[in-house]
């Protein structure tokens, strides 16, 4: 995602999908991005009703038209009321079996360069993100931009969780667009799990508990140096160390990277907690070290989908949009 010039935004019309809007004006307005909303009507929901709902079954198209053109003049007015005029777009109103595959497949054919939505519509959940953001972070070619609640468009803090993969830093270059636009510091976030059975096998020798922690440090830091010295909008301002590094724009500013690496003995634990405490948005992609490419979603990346409270936007690597 080098740009981002066209943004879908879904919406149930519930307060939780509303509190998008004040991070859609912000990336519209910085990015002189097009904002277009969508409307799915779950075919489920409004039309295998009974006719105590409907009325005569011969009368449901007639019914159906008119709630088409009630929901279109309230996304109409939703465009008005939330996105300036210069970036107001396109609106839609479509109706499919499944909410989410009605999203996934209106940004893939319109070719968005990011989705936004709202982690909870009308549904009920005990996770943070509800099962239609769930589905589209799964299944979507499109970057997914999942909010649990309102958030303020202003970025300090951006992390990037990393198991030292290579695949895991094809987020980095969309946390850099971001860092370049709001003027935020980025903090590569590694976690090393403890595994017992190791420590025990091996004695509990902490050379070597030390020895693991450089050599994943050093992985980091190598996919750092080559997704870096292999972009053409990027460079260091100096060497780059274990510690972070200084990185240059086109334009000239700078923006401060870190990284940190903790023990623990849950790696997505460890993450969400760490980030909902420093962070303003997690970027990150959906598979790492163990991603398989028949497998929709990493097992810590599920799990952090599920229990991050602050803005998470995923990226469905390379490897996982081919197969």
């Amino acid at each position: 995602m080098s740009t981002i010039k066209k943004i879908l935004v879904p919406t149930d019309f519930s307060e939780n999908a509303a509190s998008v809007f004040e991070y859609v004006r912000w990336l519209a307005k910085n990015n002189k991005a097009k904002v277009d909303l969508i409307h799915v009507i779950p075919r489920m929901t409004y039309l295998e009703v009974s006719e105590e709902v409907m009325g005569n079954p011969l009368k449901i198209p007639i019914k159906h038209n008119e709630l088409r053109e009630k929901l279109y003049r309230r996304l109409e007015e939703k465009l008005k009321q939330n996105i300036p005029e210069a970036n107001r777009g396109k609106i839609l109103i479509t109706d499919r079996v499944k909410v989410a595959r009605g999203i996934i497949d209106h940004a893939k054919e319109k070719e968005y360069d990011l989705i936004v939505i709202g982690s909870r519509g009308k549904g009920k959940t005990i996770f943070k993100r509800g099962s239609v953001t769930l589905r589209l972070i799964r299944l979507s070619q499109t970057p997914v931009l999942s909010f649990n609640k309102k958030s303020a468009a202003s970025l300090q803090n951006i992390l990037v969780p990393t198991d030292g993969s290579k695949t895991s830093f094809e987020a980095l270059t969309t946390a850099l667009e971001f860092a370049e636009k709001s003027e935020a510091e980025i903090e590569l976030f590694s976690v090393l799990e403890y595994d017992f059975d190791k420590i025990i096998m091996l004695g509990g020798n902490p050379e070597l508990t030390e020895y693991a922690i450089m050599g994943q440090k050093r992985e980091i830091l190598e996919n750092l140096k080559s997704c870096i010295e292999n972009s053409a909008d990027f460079s260091f301002v100096d060497s780059p160390t274990i510690d972070g590094a200084e990185i240059q724009t086109q334009s000239g500013k700078t923006i401060s990277l870190k990284i940190t690496l903790e023990q623990h003995i849950s790696a997505h634990n460890t993450i969400v907690e760490y980030a909902n405490e420093n962070a303003e948005l997690v970027i990150m992609t959906t598979h790492g070290k163990s991603g398989i490419p028949k497998i929709l979603l990493g097992s810590v990346a599920e799990k952090i989908v599920r229990h991050l409270e602050i803005p998470l936007l995923t990226i469905k690597p390379e490897f996982a949009k081919t197969n």
